[in-house]
């Protein structure tokens, strides 16, 4: 049994795709919330609807390449079976094609061919998406899933500007904040204690003098006048 970090549910092996990034050897997602995340779910109805944009969110998040070509094909076999509550979705035809098939192993993300004539409001994020990325990966290095690399570069960015962030030693300091701040949010989606990872977080800010405590201290020191 595996963990779906989406659902927080334990499933079978076979209700997850494989990727030998991780060291489970699964995608760390299951199957059944990417095609959630992946289309338009109607809750009421029990139906999916595929979305472009959000299917280049999840190929993005799962590092796989979005061809164009082979998604128009994959949504016009979705189309003949219209009527059928239960058909596969473009998203599910895809993904099949593209981690099954010889000619696309090894590609990804970046290896994507868009439509010439495609414009989206989506396409900067996605290009946002993709920067930070590569910075998160550069930062915090392997053994985090997409996801969490951009969970923890935005966190990272947001600390830097909200507080000095001078030399190696703080940038340590806030790196090790936000890989802190991971586990805590896992932890709690989980329902595991969380006490031991609070206390290293607040051991880092006191660190950084940065604990709300400290910094209205600083406040008052700075607001005496001399006399």
């Amino acid at each position: 049994m595996f963990y779906c970090h989406s659902c927080n549910e334990f499933h079978s092996a076979d209700a997850f795709y494989i990727d030998r990034k991780y060291a489970s050897g699964f995608f760390p997602i299951c199957k059944k919330c990417l095609l959630k995340t992946a289309c338009d779910y109607d809750k009421k109805t029990d139906t999916y609807t595929d979305n472009r944009d959000k299917t280049m969110h999840v190929l993005q998040m799962m590092d796989l390449p979005y061809i164009d070509s082979i998604y128009q094909s994959a949504l016009d076999s979705a189309a003949k079976d219209y009527q059928d509550k239960h058909r596969a979705t473009a998203w599910q035809s895809y993904i099949t094609m593209i981690k099954s098939l010889f000619q696309y192993k090894g590609l990804k993300w970046k290896d994507s061919e868009f439509p010439a004539d495609y414009v989206s409001e989506d396409a900067e994020q996605i290009n946002e998406n993709s920067r930070i990325l590569k910075q998160g990966k550069k930062r915090f290095g392997d053994g985090y899933s997409n996801a969490d690399l951009v969970y923890l570069e935005n966190q990272y960015q947001d600390w830097i500007k909200r507080y000095p962030c001078e030399n190696k030693a703080q940038e340590v300091l806030y790196e090790n904040i936000c890989r802190t701040q991971l586990n805590i949010d896992k932890k709690q989606k989980s329902g595991k204690d969380t006490k031991d990872d609070l206390k290293t977080l607040q051991d880092l800010m006191t660190s950084l003098q940065i604990k709300p405590s400290q910094t209205n201290s600083n406040a008052l020191t700075e607001a005496k006048t001399f006399g």
